[in-house]
């Protein structure tokens, strides 16, 4: 009776020992995920972080590089809206608000100082001109707080760094790089615009292909219309017929009708 109670007893403990042993594994293992989550959570919000820091630092390293024409996407139907704030008092165009500008992505644009198209403003080292990539032109306004450098002038490469304003048709610069300058990008303007004026080209040779066969279809379209003036052709020289003729020359000419006139008399006075 005494040995019963004894491995019951033993019994039970094992049991209740296995159970707790259980439990404390399951905790563990909770324990264990938990901490994996809030480590994965803490990860996630660390390299966020670095994220946004690295862009705020670096960003202006990693904005977009474009030419003009690719940054207007299409050339402009009235190229005067980019030179219309060259013109006297149109300079100080009001940039956006400060919210606006950090809507807009940071954008570099690379190309060449149009001629004749550099304008200083009256304070500082600011200015205005047209850059070009020989396709297309952007309007640039320079407010940036570094002085403008040796190599910028008219009609050299440069690129300028900032926020397209395309309500305004206005680049808003704050860095401009002359070219060979020790922070110019790596990537050459020459090239770009080179692959530009190919694109370009090849865009010309589709309208002209376009244009082409549209003007095939319009004749095509005639003539259906009018096949008379199809058939409409000179009739051939029957040069019998012409010799048979009493009269070869035509009206008008009195050669030909003095020549048949004159024969009769000519044979009736051989007969007298």
């Amino acid at each position: 009776m005494y040995s019963q109670e004894a491995g019951a007893a033993a019994t039970a403990s094992r049991s209740a020992t296995a159970t707790h042993r259980k439990a404390m594994q399951e905790r563990i293992a909770k324990d264990r995920m938990k901490k994996r989550i809030i480590m994965a959570a803490v990860g996630v919000v660390g390299l966020a972080g670095a994220t946004h820091l690295f862009f705020q630092r670096f960003g202006a390293q990693l904005a977009v590089y474009v030419t003009p024409t690719q940054l207007l996407g299409e050339e402009i139907d009235d190229p005067s809206l980019l030179h219309a704030f060259l013109e006297p008092g149109q300079v100080t165009i009001n940039p956006p608000s400060a919210d606006v500008l950090q809507s807009m992505p940071v954008i570099r644009v690379g190309g060449m100082v149009k001629p004749g198209s550099f304008r200083s403003l009256d304070y500082m080292h600011h200015c205005v001109f047209i850059l070009t990539d020989l396709m297309n032109d952007v309007a640039v306004i320079y407010r940036g707080d570094a002085m403008l450098p040796d190599l910028f002038k008219e009609g050299q490469s440069v690129v300028v760094e900032g926020h397209f304003d395309r309500e305004a048709m206005l680049f808003r610069s704050n860095l401009l790089i002359a070219k060979h300058d020790e922070n110019y990008v790596s990537k050459d303007i020459a090239e770009l615009m080179e692959q530009t004026r190919q694109k370009m080209m090849r865009i010309e040779e589709l309208k002209a292909a376009e244009t082409a066969a549209r003007a095939d279809a319009l004749v095509a379209a005639n003539r259906l219309e009018n096949p008379a003036i199809e058939s409409q052709q000179l009739p051939a020289l029957d040069m019998a017929t012409l010799r048979s003729s009493p009269a070869v020359g035509s009206e008008g000419e009195p050669g030909s009708e003095q020549q048949a006139t004159s024969s009769p008399s000519e044979e009736e006075k051989a007969g007298k």
